[in-house]
């Protein structure tokens, strides 16, 4: 069985703070979710890469920044929130795992939005 690197902390706020700016190299480029949870957004002012902020689950503004970004950045990072508490939403999983795959570089990734998915069904 093959093993993966992990973390452990005592907070949600310690890991998005240890954990994002340590996975985010230098020639990557971060996307906000306009909601994503204060620790996300702390976090990515740690990053040595550009961060932007898109509109609340608009996958179609990912998509295009998604396009135009990735020709100059060796990573397209997208974070959003699982449950957005303020607004009684949920991350769109299922529209997202679509997305993915229409932009197949990272197999781990795509597995992990797609697992995602299927865990945060509302059907």
């Amino acid at each position: 069985m093959a093993t993966r690197p992990s973390a452990i902390s005592a907070s949600t706020s310690m890991g998005n703070m240890s954990t994002i700016p340590t996975l985010v190299g230098a020639g990557d480029v971060v996307l906000l979710d306009s909601q994503v949870h204060r620790s996300v957004r702390m976090a990515a002012k740690l990053v040595d890469a550009p961060v932007y902020a898109i509109p609340h689950s608009d996958l179609d503004v990912l998509e295009r920044r998604i396009r135009q970004l990735s020709e100059e950045h060796d990573r397209v990072w997208y974070m959003a929130d699982g449950l957005y508490s303020m607004f009684g939403d949920f991350f769109p999983a299922k529209e997202l795992s679509i997305l993915a795959e229409r932009y197949p570089t990272e197999e781990d990734v795509i597995g992990l939005v797609r697992a995602i998915a299927e865990n945060l069904s509302t059907d």
